[in-house]
């Protein structure tokens, strides 16, 4: 049986390539594919970015080669990039 860390990171695998395959190339997100993957599963994020503008600029950050996609790499630097930053809030209300 997986552990919980394996669960997660298989978890992250088939969600990336759940979204990926829903277009041209299986192993790249293009920006339809990644909008709707941050609308659906990072919601309260995308909620709280009120102005579209920054939202495009967000996804354009995270295309680190400049191919016009993001490849698993890049997502995974997203995920971890954004779980630093929840874990810093989190443990900094607790401090309180």
């Amino acid at each position: 049986m997986a552990t919980k860390v394996e669960q997660g990171m298989i978890g992250l695998i088939e969600l990336f390539h759940s979204y990926a395959s829903k277009g041209g190339d299986p192993k790249q997100l293009d920006k339809k594919e990644l909008k709707t993957l941050l609308k659906t599963e990072f919601p309260t994020f995308v909620s709280e970015c009120k102005d579209p503008a920054k939202l495009d600029k967000f996804m354009s950050e995270l295309d680190f080669n400049g191919d016009g996609q993001v490849d698993f790499n890049e997502f995974m630097i997203m995920v971890t990039t954004m779980t630093l930053v929840c874990n810093q809030l989190v443990m900094g209300s607790s401090k309180k």
